[in-house]
């Protein structure tokens, strides 16, 4: 199904009938016609179902706003930069998304068409500064050593990091392969590189795996600040949050939890992380 690409608005008056009757003023919008990855990844990719609907992402001055049209009005939705936990932004061959998850709120998923990626990608890093709450630093932030990484996760990690943001550790789990009923090879755990910053948890997972090859990656952020305790699993890292509302846990699979020893002990310095 041949769709629309998402574009950028430059005010909400920019927005087609009856968005731009009720969009809030923003700092940024973006304009997403149903884009039609709704039934084809759901089949290709088994991914989560997602209403194909026209909707509107806007960047306000301390939260996001969006507009999804319904069958008799278009529904909104504000999500206070306060209350978010996660950011989340990925791409698999012309499939991407962006997603957020906040404090005992339903997750919002995006679906766009990856030949725009850079707009989403701009849309995230304004995000992404609110909720470090701080001046825009213009001085390079301080980078830890990622020669140990391969080429693609250097990459993927240097082009997430913000103006000024300071690199502390990183460690890396290779991806795990398992055989099911002895025939079909499938991925049992995505290689990802778990990076901590001045601020953030910054996932960087490799994309999906079509038969022996991946595509794409997905980045996913998380405040210290949203953060509660840290805890090795056997499986990987599991995240706890602080919430005000309900109570609310992460776990991030890891094929490596030895490796994680570095980043929990450097994010529970000062006490600011707990770990459990």
């Amino acid at each position: 199904m041949r769709a629309e690409l998402p574009y950028r608005v430059s005010e909400r008056h920019g927005l087609p009938e009856p968005f731009a009757e009720v969009a809030p003023a923003a700092d940024e919008i973006i304009f997403v016609p149903p884009q039609g990855f709704s039934s084809t990844w759901e089949r290709l990719l088994r991914s989560r179902h997602i209403a194909d609907s026209a909707r509107a992402l806007e960047l306000g001055e301390d939260r996001l706003w969006i507009l999804e049209e319904g069958e008799r009005k278009i529904n909104r939705r504000r999500i206070a930069f306060e209350d978010l936990l996660e950011v989340e932004i990925g791409n698999v061959l012309l499939h991407g998304w962006v997603a957020f998850k906040a404090d005992g709120e339903d997750p919002i998923h995006i679906d766009f068409n990856a030949v725009v990626l850079s707009t989403f990608e701009d849309f995230v890093d304004g995000v992404l500064m609110k909720l470090r709450d701080d001046d825009q630093r213009e001085d390079p932030g301080v980078l830890a050593d990622l020669s140990s990484l391969d080429l693609k996760f250097r990459n993927a990690i240097r082009s997430r990091l913000l103006p000024g943001e300071t690199l502390k550790t990183v460690t890396f789990g290779d991806a795990v392969w398992g055989r099911k009923a002895l025939v079909l090879r499938r991925r049992l755990v995505a290689a990802t590189a778990l990076v901590l910053t001045d601020w953030r948890l910054l996932v960087v997972e490799e994309g999906e795996a079509l038969r022996d090859t991946t595509y794409g990656s997905t980045a996913c952020s998380i405040p210290l600040n949203r953060i509660a305790t840290l805890a090795k699993t056997e499986d990987g890292l599991l995240v706890s949050f602080q919430t005000r509302r309900e109570h609310c846990e992460r776990q991030i699979p890891f094929s490596k939890p030895e490796g994680l020893t570095p980043v929990i002990q450097e994010a529970t310095k000062g006490g600011s992380v707990g770990q459990s």
